[in-house]
């Protein structure tokens, strides 16, 4: 990068640098994650050839950072920043609905000539960005871990990702730096209800390769299910090369066999069952949880499956087919959480 490019970077980094920017609701997520690992980053722009230059001429001249500082930070959601102007598209060089420091990055490395941005598709293989979300099920109310981690990486000198999963399961309660690219500028992003996106931006001649945590965030079980965490990443060298990698999606089992069978006994006391039924059903559950109190997995499964016994059994007569699907369901789930 020549010195007056990173002169220009320097400026623009002055003004973009932030903390965690908390925006409220846009339509729309910023990538497209398709099926088979195939990342388009970025737009509503779905062409796969897109030229961009902030300036009519569509080349990165002067005008086209003191355009870009008066986008700095906003975005469709939070059209005001800390520039002086309203959000502008076409300052948005990346196509990630945000006018941060990937935007300048590309103007100071493409300083006085035309800039063309492409999606890439990435590549099963290394590096990898991974999930790493706990494996034991999370009681419901209590807080959890997890690491947006890399795998294998060579020469990594800024990244940016985006984690999506169910707000009805799932509620974000802080994002935090990782221990990679120690050298890195603060993580900042965009933080709304079943979706974050963050990225961290290295030095102007530091680089990263191996393995380490890129971000660490905290979540709260809400609602028993098992979400899934999706991620959807972007990693670059330190000339703005996209590097091919791998996504690895996470997911969290909220509830414990507990929570759940205590769930399962309030349903069947909701269906107005027979007496005799609902009394049969609920006291194997009960049963159960005892057990489970005691610390007898073994006997809780046997117990389980003396119930699911007892359902197949009651299949068509005493419980409907959807009655019966649904306990099976639940009942199955629960042992493999004991297991």
């Amino acid at each position: 990068m020549k010195l007056k490019s990173k002169m220009l970077l320097l400026a623009i980094c002055a003004m973009l640098s932030t903390t965690m920017i908390v925006a409220p609701a846009f339509s729309g997520p910023p990538y497209y994650h398709e099926e088979g690992n195939v990342n388009y980053p970025g737009s509503y722009f779905e062409s796969t050839y897109i030229a961009k230059g902030i300036g009519i001429d569509d080349y990165v001249t002067t005008v086209d950072p003191a355009l870009l500082m008066r986008s700095a930070a906003t975005t469709p959601g939070i059209p005001w920043g800390v520039g002086w102007g309203l959000f502008n598209p076409d300052a948005d060089i990346t196509n990630d609905w945000i006018i941060d420091i990937f935007d300048a990055i590309v103007i100071a490395n493409n300083f006085g000539r035309n800039y063309h941005y492409s999606p890439f598709v990435t590549e099963p293989g290394v590096p990898k960005v991974i999930v790493e979300a706990p494996t034991q099920a999370i009681k419901i109310g209590e807080q959890f871990t997890v690491y947006i981690a890399i795998e294998d990486a060579q020469g990594l000198n800024f990244f940016e990702f985006t984690l999506s999963w169910n707000p009805e399961l799932l509620k974000v309660i802080s994002v935090a730096n990782g221990d990679f690219l120690s050298t890195a500028m603060n993580i900042w992003g965009l933080l709304r209800t079943g979706y974050l996106y963050a990225g961290r931006v290295g030095g102007m001649y530091d680089v990263d390769s191996g393995s380490g945590v890129l971000a660490v965030v905290t979540f709260e079980c809400l609602e028993i299910g098992i979400p899934t965490l999706d991620l959807s990443s972007r990693l670059f060298d330190i000339d703005l090369n996209a590097m091919p990698h791998q996504d690895i999606d996470g997911t969290v089992s909220c509830g414990t066999a507990q929570d759940r069978i205590q769930r399962l006994i309030e349903t069947i006391k909701s269906w107005n069952l027979n007496k005799g039924t609902e009394r049969s059903l609920v006291s194997k559950l009960e049963d159960v949880l005892h057990l489970l109190e005691i610390g007898n997995g073994n006997g809780a499964i046997h117990k389980l499956t003396d119930f699911i016994n007892e359902v197949e059994a009651l299949r068509g007569d005493k419980l409907t087919n959807e009655q019966a699907d649904y306990l099976v369901f639940e009942a199955q789930i629960i042992i493999e959480l004991i297991e």
